[in-house]
């Protein structure tokens, strides 16, 4: 998600997305409720895309075992979404706790230590923890958290077009 916000240039698409990120920190019970299902749908419409694009243009970057895999889990997700939450959870976690080993490998290997940067893995490390250990209990949580992450880098957005406006 950061890397998309990143590479925004459209305004109003950043302002949407903050929205969204306000919406995530206020309502994360019905965020997190809701969350299977629109998981479920835009995986599906993922593939039918997919699918288009190679009929159309020829594009293959996603082969055929992509597009099942995203029928598949959204399929699954729609069907069973009350317990998709808790998968979702599980895998949202797992993600997280990839993406904290590799980046805390990759600072060990260039030297280059950053007390926020712990600080920081260490409250991710705490979340999917508690995310691995009761993955229902803890979405709403991690809703609202990642809804915090999304209005913050949407704000940054924000004011690096406004920054370049002045220019």
């Amino acid at each position: 998600m950061k890397k998309f916000i990143r590479n925004l240039e459209n305004q109003y698409l950043v302002a949407a997305i903050l929205i969204i990120g306000i919406l995530m920190v206020l309502f994360p019970v019905r965020l997190a409720a809701a969350f299977p299902w629109a998981l479920g749908i835009a995986l599906i419409v993922r593939a039918v895309a997919v699918i288009f694009l190679f009929l159309k243009y020829g594009e293959e970057k996603k082969g055929p075992g992509r597009v099942l895999l995203y029928f598949i889990l959204g399929f699954t997700f729609l069907m069973h979404s009350t317990e998709a939450t808790g998968i979702i959870g599980i895998i949202w976690a797992a993600y997280t706790l990839v993406e904290v080993a590799n980046e805390i490998d990759e600072m060990w290997h260039e030297k280059r230590f950053s007390v926020l940067y712990l600080l920081t893995a260490a409250a991710s490390i705490v979340l999917s923890v508690l995310l691995l250990l009761n993955p229902f209990e803890h979405f709403a949580v991690h809703i609202r958290v990642f809804g915090m992450e999304v209005i913050f880098y949407s704000l940054s957005r924000i004011a690096a077009i406004l920054k370049m406006r002045k220019l």
